[in-house]
């Protein structure tokens, strides 16, 4: 609890703010020279909420180095898989995970760099996005799918040449275990967001990039048909639940799952048991008043047993 309330802030500080440092050693703050303390301290505040930097100034910005920032993406990836409910919290909460996304497609200011560094942050920021996929928590697919956030992946995949290359391979593996698990939020996301023909005559589509050596975009979209046949079939014979043909705002009904199921068959089950002492309660209005009771007259059968009775003392 201590980390994620002090110190992840500023673990990911340098993905999501521009750092600066001072150029000069600040003055110590004592009784003689507390004025001009103040006045270098307000002049740097002053530089740093401009957010400007130059060799006339006080601050100097930081370059941003891509091995630590990746070290620190490995870091994360760990908190994702081992602290499952407080890393969800503060990743839905900063939108970190589309800061980190951003840089697939930022380009490196000098050429070197993106063969010595670029590469292995880029990779480490996939591997962030596999691990959050890898919880399989349905609060991230709805943060992914409301705020687009396998844009910058695909466009990292359209730039990258596809084969013998680990960014491209990346990509396809995530699109592949989301095809595997049939996670279909994401699924109807990424076929009908990114899989549709590109509206340029020379831009390929994402299928088109991939066909030549993969087919996990083609597996992708006949496993999201596949799902919305599965709706729409009211004589499903798979053991899954049909609908019917139910729909709901022009959309097909969800399917009801076997844990929703057999949560459905405790509570009739409860439900019955409950019923049955209800019956009990009723049953017991239905009778007549007990002989014990104060204004209760003579039963009928009574008088046919005392009647009985003389009839045998007759006899005798």
């Amino acid at each position: 609890a201590l980390f994620y309330d002090r110190y992840i802030q500023w673990l990911v500080a340098p993905f999501q703010y521009k750092m600066f440092i001072s150029k000069s050693i600040l003055p110590l703050l004592s009784e003689s020279n507390q004025d001009e303390s103040f006045s270098a301290i307000n002049r740097i505040r002053q530089e740093f909420k401009h957010c400007s930097a130059s060799e006339e100034k006080s601050l100097t910005s930081v370059a941003g180095c891509a091995v630590r920032s990746s070290f620190t993406l490995e870091i994360l990836s760990f908190c994702v898989r081992a602290h499952v409910y407080r890393m969800k919290f503060f990743i839905l909460r900063t939108r970190l995970l589309g800061t980190i996304l951003k840089m697939l497609c930022q380009k490196a200011p000098h050429p070197h760099q993106m063969a010595s560094g670029g590469k292995c942050l880029k990779l480490a920021s996939l591997k962030f996005l596999r691990s959050v996929l890898s919880v399989k928590d349905e609060f991230y697919h709805r943060h992914i799918v409301q705020y687009n956030l396998f844009a910058p992946v695909f466009d990292a995949f359209r730039i990258t040449p596809v084969g013998r290359n680990l960014i491209s391979s990346a990509v396809l593996e995530m699109c592949d275990f989301i095809r595997t698990e049939n996670i279909k939020s994401l699924l109807e996301y990424i076929v009908t967001k990114h899989l549709t023909k590109s509206a340029s005559p020379g831009e390929k589509s994402l299928e088109d990039i991939a066909n030549p050596h993969v087919d996990t975009f083609a597996q992708l979209r006949r496993t999201h048909e596949e799902n919305i046949g599965m709706h729409l079939d009211p004589n499903n014979e798979e053991g899954n639940p049909g609908n019917d043909g139910a729909t709901f705002n022009g959309r097909p009904a969800a399917v009801i799952n076997k844990k929703a199921l057999e949560d459905q068959r405790k509570y009739r089950e409860a439900e019955s048991e409950d019923s049955y002492f209800n019956d009990d309660d009723d049953d017991d209005e239905v009778m007549g008043p007990l002989p014990n009771d104060e204004n209760a007259t003579s039963l009928p059968a009574m008088s046919d047993t005392a009647s009985l009775l003389a009839d045998v003392s007759s006899l005798e």
